[in-house]
């Protein structure tokens, strides 16, 4: 259910205001236009809209870089020693931190810690992140610019959103930059299984729109005793807890 909380916790944040966010985007000057430009124009034909996305997630990778095991002290990024992962302090707690993982410097020998945030607000503040919390960020900065949208989670370990354009789900990959690429990951070579979309008050299995040979997909769930019956009752318990209201 980790998926299903980070989308309760977009919820809240909705319910909260999204004025950080909007304020953020609004005092950008984005790929050269006024944030504005990026506003869901649904009279624009899908052409321009996906130009548009694609133009958004190139500025959106280059201000929140991928984090990877860099200093966050000296800001050395060769060679650094991942100590393993801890739990999060109270503070890191307070911004809904799942785990902090830690790295050692080999230059200036002090620790950092990286926490897992999934406040939004803190990951905007810290621009420091891998797809998880970027998926998230991109996902509230979209929904401020009107888009519809959905959160996208491959249990071969990455997540990314989804908006809808013209009735058509458009896969968005804000650490790629990535924009309609959706069989991106088979080059990377993963074994497409298990892949779910969470929306505010539904989940999808969308696998089949990720590989081009989806049969192998069902071959594996068999091998892993996972039949229909038991992926839509998994579905359907997401659902309950979906449209609870928080």
């Amino acid at each position: 259910m980790t998926h299903v909380k980070r989308i309760q916790s977009v919820k809240e944040g909705l319910k909260n205001g999204d004025e950080i966010i909007y304020s953020f985007i609004k005092n950008q000057n984005i790929s050269g236009m006024n944030w504005d430009h990026y506003i869901f124009n649904p009279n624009d034909n899908k052409e321009t809209i996906l130009k548009t996305i694609k133009d958004f997630a190139i500025w959106f990778k280059q201000q929140f870089p991928y984090y990877y095991d860099n200093c966050l002290n000296c800001g050395n990024f060769r060679s650094n020693i991942w100590f393993g992962s801890v739990y999060p302090s109270n503070m890191e707690r307070t911004y809904l931190a799942g785990k902090t993982e830690l790295y050692s410097c080999i230059k200036c020998n002090r620790t950092s810690r990286f926490p897992r945030f999934n406040e939004v607000t803190k990951v905007l503040e810290t621009r420091t992140g891998r797809c998880g919390e970027y998926s998230i960020l991109i996902f509230r900065m979209l929904k401020v610019l009107g888009y519809n949208v959905r959160y996208i989670a491959d249990w071969a370990d990455h997540v990314w959103i989804e908006a809808l354009v013209h009735n058509d789900w458009i896969h968005i990959d804000p650490c790629e930059a990535a924009v309609n690429e959706p069989l991106i990951y088979q080059g990377w070579g993963k074994n497409q299984t298990y892949i779910f979309a969470f929306s505010f008050n539904n989940t999808d299995d969308v696998t089949k729109f990720y590989t081009t040979n989806y049969e192998a997909s069902l071959i594996r769930r068999k091998e892993d005793n996972v039949d229909d019956n038991l992926i839509q009752e998994t579905l359907n318990e997401a659902n309950e807890v979906l449209v609870r209201e928080i």
